[in-house]
């Protein structure tokens, strides 16, 4: 995180997954984080297949997080610490099929200090999310609300409303074309939260940073401490980036197209006007992407080549 603007969280998860916690009948919380000492966040991350909640948290932020099949759901709240409320909230995240346990009937569990939840809508801390609704529901609603949330379909495959995983099933949620997920959650958000410096400049500045060419990313700084060593005091020098890499959850860029993806995961195929497809693979991997030859579907992935060349026709019309 960018500390030279904003106070450094007590606690940051970046670039986790958390899967298959709880056995036995058990349904422990995977990650829980309790008050005090500040706010924390999550960015990033994953959460799956865990018997019990992903997360239980006070004062906490997610941010860019994927949440799918799990036992129970995410519950978050505000707090108050020597006379400073902490919010907690949630932004450019994506829930899928949790509260398993309960057929889905909770996806979440948002309050504010009093205890109220937060409303989808009119909350400024849930912006720019993608959730499925309860089993009992049916995937009806695709329009985002004013605060930029959406349904998703609790079909998969559905390239349209559902979240096109590359294979939920095997753990495997890589972002495949879809139309709700990619391209649709909010950069500004995402710079002002992870890089308030570089935000402050503009929108030039911190997508540079998102897309790891920022100049600052490749330029070190020397800085000069002393250290004591056997009762002695020594001079160190070090030198440290200026501005870390910025990644996804699969060590790509964390800005692919003209528009952050909702989740974990950066779509690697969206934005492409030509979508390679090798008919001599035997079988492609998973997360292939289409974008060049060495990652091109094969014969048992034109689907989602269909899919990819769909999604683009589909957010540049104009253009083809």
């Amino acid at each position: 995180l960018d500390s030279a603007v904003a106070a450094q969280p007590k606690l940051t998860l970046r670039n986790c997954i958390f899967l298959n916690n709880g056995r036995d009948g058990t349904s422990p919380t995977a990650v829980r984080i309790d008050g005090g000492g500040g706010q924390s966040m999550i960015v990033n991350s994953l959460f799956h297949h865990n018997a019990g909640k992903p997360v239980e948290g006070l004062n906490t932020i997610v941010l860019n997080s994927t949440f799918a099949l799990n036992g129970g759901y995410l519950t978050l709240q505000d707090t108050e610490e020597n006379g400073v409320t902490y919010h907690s909230s949630m932004h450019n995240s994506v829930i899928w099929k949790d509260d398993v346990a309960n057929g889905g009937a909770t996806q979440w569990s948002i309050k504010d200090l009093t205890g109220t939840e937060l409303v989808l809508g009119v909350s400024d801390s849930l912006t720019y999310n993608a959730y499925s609704r309860s089993d009992a529901e049916p995937d009806a609603m695709t329009t985002e609300d004013s605060r930029h949330n959406v349904h998703i379909s609790k079909e998969n495959s559905d390239v349209l409303i559902g979240p096109n995983f590359a294979n939920p099933d095997a753990g495997n949620f890589h972002l495949m074309p879809s139309k709700q997920l990619v391209n649709t959650g909010s950069t500004a958000t995402y710079a002002r939260l992870i890089w308030p410096k570089y935000y402050a400049e503009g929108k030039v500045s911190y997508e540079a940073l998102m897309r790891n060419i920022h100049v600052d990313q490749s330029t070190y700084e020397t800085f000069t401490t002393t250290i004591r060593v056997n009762d002695e005091d020594r001079e160190l020098t070090y030198s440290v980036l200026k501005a870390h890499k910025d990644y996804d959850l699969g060590m790509s860029s964390r800005l692919q197209s003209t528009s952050i993806d909702r989740g974990a995961y950066e779509c690697l195929s969206n934005g492409q006007r030509i979508i390679y497809v090798d008919p001599t693979y035997a079988a492609a991997a998973d997360d292939a992407s289409g974008r060049d030859w060495r990652v091109a579907y094969g014969p048992d992935k034109l689907q989602q080549a269909i899919d990819a060349a769909s999604i683009y026709y589909n957010n540049n019309q104009k253009q083809a």
